[in-house]
């Protein structure tokens, strides 16, 4: 009788940590990767949010220093006036080897903003799986999001939502909410902003793998 009951006490542990291994977690309960990172800079396109953006053609620009990152963030005020500007800043300071995540302000002109941030996933330095939210304690004020390097390309960027959802409860298999980057455009440069091709993008992913 005690053998069986102990056999049945380890046949329910190893049922929960297989649980607990592919139940996603919330961005709350999700472990960040170190900021402090060098394959982090550089510049990103955001193409894909959950829930689905408001704006469009969010870009961010990267700077990874000791002790540091220094973050640009730009983008249009909707989904259909696609003028770009740059509208967000953010130094966040580092603590070593934190895999917390930080509490990000993001500074526009006089305002602030201040948001949870985490990085889940980084896939062959190309893309970049993160979280956020503003209240702990309010799953609805959290969001997943994508960033890549190359631009928009859909198959990929479905790819990493799907293996994304089945890990972490801010994405859905299926549905992807695309971040418009296709029409973007800004002052300085004059006209649409460039978009990588399918087979460059996958070229150099393939390169990377």
């Amino acid at each position: 009788m005690c053998k069986s009951v102990l056999i049945s006490w380890a046949f329910l542990a190893v049922i929960s940590a297989v649980l607990a291994q592919t139940t996603p977690q919330t961005c709350l309960q999700a472990t960040s990767l170190d900021f402090n990172n060098a394959a982090f800079n550089g510049s990103w396109f955001e193409v894909a949010r959950n829930p689905a953006p408001s704006v469009g053609c969010i870009s961010l620009d990267v700077n990874v220093q000791s002790g540091y990152v220094q973050v640009n963030v730009s983008h249009s005020i909707s989904t259909t006036n696609l003028k770009t500007e740059p509208r967000e800043t953010a130094n966040i300071t580092l603590t070593a080897g934190s895999t917390a995540g930080y509490n990000v302000s993001f500074l526009e002109g006089q305002d602030t903003s201040y948001k949870f941030v985490k990085v889940l996933q980084l896939i062959n330095n190309t893309y970049l799986v993160g979280c956020s939210y503003t209240n702990a304690s309010d799953a609805s004020t959290s969001a997943g999001f994508i960033l890549a390097k190359l631009g928009y390309n859909y198959t990929l960027t479905e790819k990493v939502n799907n293996d994304a959802a089945s890990l972490y409860t801010n994405f859905q298999s299926g549905t992807v909410n695309n971040v418009t980057q296709t029409g973007c455009f800004s002052n300085s440069a004059g006209q649409t902003l460039p978009m990588i091709t399918l087979f460059l993008t996958i070229a150099l992913l393939l390169i990377k793998a």
